[in-house]
């Protein structure tokens, strides 16, 4: 009688189900907690490689908006930062919800400034601060890059680097 007792005593046949229930929901809130740091950090990589890249294209056309226009350029940071999809959590808004400055002037200095807002998860509503402005709503991202892209020492400007060769 004392076998058949100690037998039902020792059976541990729901505590998986017990561990479940309780590892479950700690893991997903875990996984919520990751994810919005991750989405942001994403868009934010994509925004500074495209001002990067902005950048550069001013510098190859000798430094001014000239060659391609304001549009032109804001369509090309446009086609860069359609790697961002179009969901809350990455980017709120189509290609209108993105803000973008560019500015280059004659002596070499150029700039540019992104923005955009993310709706945050609700577990992540009170951390948003942490990343951007939080107007209660939307967490607004920026990115901001600016070069001289002249150096000091350069004398003359690219028309007459190009005239030199036509002599």
């Amino acid at each position: 009688m004392v076998s058949k007792i100690s037998c039902c005593i020792n059976k541990t046949s729901g505590q998986s189900s017990v561990e479940a229930a309780l590892l479950l929901p700690t893991l997903l809130t875990v996984f919520m907690l990751m994810l919005q740091p991750c989405t942001m950090m994403y868009t934010k990589i994509v925004m500074n490689f495209a001002c990067s890249d902005s950048l550069r294209l001013i510098a190859f056309q000798g430094g001014s908006q000239e060659t391609y226009g304001q549009e032109r350029l804001k369509e090309y940071v446009l086609h860069r930062l359609k790697a961002v999809p179009h969901i809350d959590i990455f980017h709120v808004g189509k290609a209108e919800g993105w803000t973008i400055e560019l500015s280059a002037s004659e002596d070499g200095n150029a700039q540019i400034y992104l923005s955009h807002k993310v709706k945050p998860l609700p577990l992540f509503g009170g951390l948003a601060e942490a990343f951007g402005s939080f107007d209660g709503e939307y967490i607004e991202v920026h990115s901001e890059a600016s070069a001289n892209l002249r150096p000091s020492w350069l004398q003359g400007n690219y028309s007459d680097w190009i005239g030199m060769w036509d002599e």
